[in-house]
């Protein structure tokens, strides 16, 4: 039990950092590069569900239709791109 407890909190703990580090690396690229403002980057850049993340936008001065984009554009990309890697990884 406490090695398969210490085996999941330990891929848990890596895919959490992993991602928070990719977060701040889009938020950086977002605001630096596409010239985001600060707030916009950090949603547009968000892990997470768009519905919730949406509705918390507009409460905010952050550029609603500029994450909602972001947000798309992500989740066609990872729809379209995941096959192929797992289809060049594993192979089918």
């Amino acid at each position: 039990f406490f090695e398969a407890l210490a085996q999941l909190a330990g891929a848990a703990v890596l895919m959490n950092v992993t991602q928070m580090l990719v977060w701040i690396a889009a938020w950086y690229l977002l605001a630096r590069l596409f010239g985001f403002d600060p707030l916009t980057a950090t949603f547009a850049s968000a892990p997470g569900g768009m519905g919730i993340l949406l509705s918390i936008i507009g409460e905010t001065d952050a550029d609603l239709v500029t994450v909602a984009f972001t947000h798309l554009l992500r989740l066609s990309t990872t729809i379209v791109v995941v096959p192929f890697l797992a289809a060049a990884f594993f192979g089918s």
